[in-house]
């Protein structure tokens, strides 16, 4: 992945795929969102900003911390280029 146009589609892709997933989540109905988890599941974030966990462990916390988070549904969300 080399070219900046690789790297541009990569990107989109990356921002495609967690749409879709704050798509499904509905903060009125967590129990349909916490079926698609495993109890063992683990979301990384690795580039959260200050405030905000680069780890969720385990379906419970998920949900707990994914309900917390209702606003991103309204955000524009920015996936910036790393070089």
């Amino acid at each position: 992945m080399n070219s900046l146009n690789d790297k541009m589609a990569l990107t989109e892709r990356a921002r495609r795929v967690f749409e879709a997933h704050l798509a499904v989540f509905d903060p009125q109905s967590t129990s349909n969102y916490a079926e698609l988890l495993t109890d063992d599941a683990v979301y990384e974030f690795p580039f959260a900003p200050a405030g905000f966990p680069s780890r969720v462990e385990g379906k419970e916390a998920i949900v707990k911390y994914m309900t917390g988070l209702p606003h991103l549904n309204q955000t524009i969300l920015s996936f910036p280029l790393k070089s």
